[in-house]
């Protein structure tokens, strides 16, 4: 006899008797969500012993998850394993640039689609999209400033007005800050509604269109308000980086070199031999798109191993925090590229493993790859202050800190006397 018995509110396990099987790391990312996404796993077996039927909650208490392919297979341990691919969250595809095309045409050929850019992107992009022009569209204004919840409930408004379906498509055409609103209200609307990224800037190519988080600021706080809603897909074009300044296309390489240091040390080497140009190649681009995307993946939300992308950023949105504050803005990655360079101090002043050649040479990179930020307007005690409102805070303040390339620790709690102290130092060494 096998009994169904609840698993925390989020699914069900099928037991007999006293033996359970079920792996909590794998069921905890269960969301409320009926969409696909193939997410791999292998769970140790006795026989013929497990069975598994998931379960979620969306219009009623539990729906039957499907599993559209079970089988044994002998691993390379001695303990056969039972490979599972289940459909349980939205799977992302990111097709290659020469593919991007044909798969637009395909997603608008299946349903209505509502267009959202801002000022910029509607008059230097969308004239090289014959495909979207015909379909209705809200413009927002642009700037990190005007990423704000009024402007995604009047988006929300117009498409309301128009009577956008459940069922229809949100097609975005801008960078971070347009998918990032776009997803936000995909994410809310009619409670949730597919949406397709068309980033127009390489940060949004490499980063910010991939991995489903969404938001907009609150009290200067960057991404206060959000959700996690993945986008069907993101179409990468990189003809388009033709309509960017340099210090735009500078602000996605920070992220490419925090992305090749992730990835390990023959990467990181070869990213510190590059020079501006060889960022751009549309090939390497798609591989930062998908090395996010497997990490994304592998841990959907953000509860251990995507984590390693917050390399830089508590540095990087206290800044950015600060300086909006201010009414200044200044590119994501200019705020990312001096993020990893204090972070990599605090690593080895915390004695992670980092050596002290490694912390020295990524200094320098960060140094001449990446313009400097304002630092009048930089205050150690201020930027701690917007530091203890991030939102991967546990306790108290929490880094990701790097070992090694390729080795990195995430969840670092750092007392805040230390983080002010150094970044006294930081800010000293960097004026000078």
């Amino acid at each position: 006899m096998y009994a169904i018995q609840p698993f925390f509110g989020l699914g069900v396990q099928l037991s007999r008797g006293n033996s359970r099987f079920y792996k909590p790391a794998f069921l905890r990312e269960i969301w409320l969500l009926g969409l696909p996404l193939w997410l791999f796993q292998e769970f140790p077996i006795r026989g013929d012993d497990l069975f598994f039927t998931l379960c979620h909650f969306r219009n009623v208490w539990c729906r039957s998850l499907s599993l559209p392919h079970i089988k044994k297979a002998q691993t390379s341990g001695s303990e056969p394993c039972l490979l599972m691919y289940m459909s349980i969250l939205q799977a992302t595809s990111i097709p290659r640039p020469h593919e991007a095309r044909a798969a637009l045409k395909e997603q608008l050929g299946k349903r209505k689609a509502f267009l959202v850019c801002d000022e910029n992107t509607s008059r230097l992009c969308l004239p090289r999209f014959p495909e979207l022009q015909s379909l209705p569209r809200y413009v927002l204004q642009p700037g990190e400033s005007r990423k704000t919840m009024e402007q995604v409930l009047e988006f929300c408004g117009s498409m309301q007005m128009l009577g956008h379906p459940r069922s229809g498509l949100i097609v975005s055409l801008g960078g971070g800050v347009v998918s990032d609103m776009a997803g936000f209200a995909a994410s809310i609307y009619k409670r949730g509604l597919d949406v397709l990224h068309i980033p127009t800037t390489l940060m949004g190519m490499v980063d910010a269109a991939t991995g489903g988080k969404t938001g907009v600021n609150f009290d200067y706080v960057r991404n206060a308000l959000g959700t996690t809603h993945f986008p069907v897909q993101v179409l990468l074009f990189p003809d388009l980086l033709e309509t960017l300044e340099r210090d735009d296309l500078l602000s996605g390489m920070a992220e490419m070199h925090k992305h090749a240091f992730l990835a390990g040390a023959p990467h990181w080497e070869r990213a510190l031999n590059m020079h501006f140009d060889d960022f751009l190649k549309p090939e390497l681009i798609h591989w930062h798109a998908q090395f996010k995307q497997a990490l994304v993946e592998r841990d959907p939300f953000d509860k251990g191993l995507r984590q390693q992308l917050n390399l830089g950023h508590t540095t990087a949105h206290a800044v950015e925090s600060l300086l909006l504050k201010h009414q200044v803005e200044i590119p994501h990655g200019f705020a990312v590229a001096a993020g990893i360079d204090f972070e990599m101090r605090l690593a080895l002043e915390l004695n992670t493993g980092i050596s002290e050649d490694e912390v020295k040479r990524t200094s320098q990179r960060m140094r001449d790859f990446f313009p400097p930020l304002p630092h009048a307007l930089l205050q150690a005690n201020a930027i701690v202050h917007f530091m203890q409102n991030d939102k991967k805070n546990r306790r108290g303040i929490t880094f990701t800190l790097a070992k090694a390339p390729g080795e990195i620790l995430t969840g670092v709690e750092v007392d805040e006397a230390i983080i002010l102290k150094h970044l006294q130092l930081f800010l000293h060494a960097r004026n000078a």
